[in-house]
């Protein structure tokens, strides 16, 4: 066992066959970002200084945009009939920092009944240093024994167990369930074939579609910027009258943001229930979205 800065406790097995010890490490915990310098310490804190020691070693990303990950479904609204069906959607990922991040990415669907249903999880994916890139085309199947109701898709980057860095999600409704209770068929196909577009850094605005949507009483309206703007994101009804500004010109960095509606006017009144645009201006660059309140 090897104390660290910060009296945490890393307790380490070695191998009985070899004499090596294996440490995999998805956060930091030695109060450096260097690799070098952390596998210095772990070697210092072994009592046989001649045990050869393999640090697996990925940054933890310490940071709201150090490591973004944000979901875009390719319909607004995702209904599946009773007899099963799929949704697509596309991943971006991104990685604001200078060294490549290891994580664990889980993908599970939240069930009506609030039960989290495991879908899939990749291990081990890496995303390079400083880049950005959007993994297109995914494909989910929801199985015709899922119950009917409403659902969230959530997919999560995680830095081992429990570390998570980011997540993003979105809704879709199921109608009805044949067989119901029998939960398998929940494939994903798009993720493992690695059908991506890299990018160095995002080229444009991303506007990502509000998530809970329907809502009530409040959603999230999340955006990605290339680089700093000045931001403005308002709230419009179907006659394209005003109902709420929710960032008015502000100076935002680049990387992921996000803003709360929580179904308000500007004066405070409740607005009716309905369907509305979300309208974001950044920079030359203008992205609209569409989201419904009920009540």
């Amino acid at each position: 066992m090897y104390k660290g800065p910060g009296d945490v406790s890393i307790t380490c097995i070695q191998y009985a066959s070899s004499g090596d010890v294996r440490h995999d490490f998805r956060g930091n915990y030695w109060g450096t970002t260097d690799p070098a310098q952390i596998d210095a310490l772990i070697l210092d804190g072994h009592d046989d200084p001649n045990i050869r020691a393999e640090v697996l070693y990925a940054p933890f990303a310490t940071g709201a945009t150090d490591l973004v990950l944000a979901l875009t479904p390719v319909d607004s609204v995702i209904v599946i009939p009773d007899v099963g069906g799929v949704f697509q959607y596309d991943a971006y990922l991104e990685n604001n920092t200078q060294t490549d991040i290891i994580a664990d990415i889980a993908i599970e669907a939240v069930l009506p009944d609030g039960t989290v249903y495991p879908v899939q999880s990749y291990p081990g994916q890496t995303i390079p240093a400083a880049s950005a890139y959007t993994r297109t085309g995914i494909v989910q199947d929801v199985p015709p024994g899922a119950p009917a109701g409403n659902y969230t898709y959530r997919v999560t980057a995680s830095l081992g167990d429990t570390v998570i860095v980011d997540s993003d999600e979105f809704p879709f409704e199921k109608l009805g369930a044949r067989a119901a209770g029998n939960l398998r068929g929940w494939i994903v196909r798009g993720w493992e074939t690695r059908n991506e577009t890299p990018d160095a850094r995002p080229a444009g605005v991303i506007l990502h579609t509000a998530s809970p949507n329907p809502f009530n009483p409040v959603t999230t309206i999340a955006f990605a910027l290339p680089r700093q703007e000045a931001v403005t994101l308002r709230i419009f009804d179907l006659q394209g009258r005003l109902i709420r500004t929710l960032i008015n010109h502000e100076a935002r960095k680049e990387g992921r943001h996000a803003a709360r509606w929580d179904g308000r006017d500007d004066t405070g009144r409740q607005a009716a229930s309905g369907t509305y645009f979300y309208r974001l201006e950044a920079g030359n660059n203008t992205a609209t979205g569409r989201l419904t309140m009920i009540k």
